[in-house]
């Protein structure tokens, strides 16, 4: 539910992200036909991706686990994501497993990055706007 809400939220801020100079790319971490229903329900195309070994979470050290993903700073965010229409309709992947969002220049280097404290943390799509804004003008160009 809380990643439906994140998605949701993200897809409609994608091509003003895009515009900016940004590659958006979601990774979700669950197996190849799991994802495969999140990119029709949002019509993601390949900006979606999966790791279902959690390779990519391990390298950005995101949380895992039972007390980080359910705070009692969840709740609120429960009640918000119910109230604007998402619906748990199974677990696809690791439901122990935070994310979050990260800028990673075309450098290599990865100037920003917002890990999830616990699930449905998510960054403000603004929020992300004024990164983007902040890194990209100084990022150097792609090859």
């Amino acid at each position: 539910m809380l990643c439906r809400e994140q998605i949701a939220q993200l897809r409609e801020h994608i091509p003003g992200f895009e515009a900016q100079g940004a590659r958006v790319l979601i990774l979700g971490n669950g197996f190849p036909g799991q994802a495969q229903v999140f990119r029709d329900e949002f019509d993601l195309g390949e900006r979606l991706v999966t790791d279902p070994d959690l390779d990519c979470y391990r390298a950005l050290e995101t949380s895992r686990g039972l007390r980080s993903t359910f705070d009692f700073r969840m709740i609120p965010a429960v009640f918000r994501a119910f109230k604007a229409g998402f619906r748990q309709s199974g677990v696809q992947g690791d439901a122990m497993q935070l994310g979050g969002v990260f800028l990673l220049l075309p450098n290599g280097t990865l100037p920003w990055a917002y890990a999830a404290r616990f699930a449905g943390d998510h960054p403000e799509p603004e929020e992300i706007a004024r990164q983007l804004e902040r890194h990209l003008v100084s990022a150097p160009a792609r090859e």
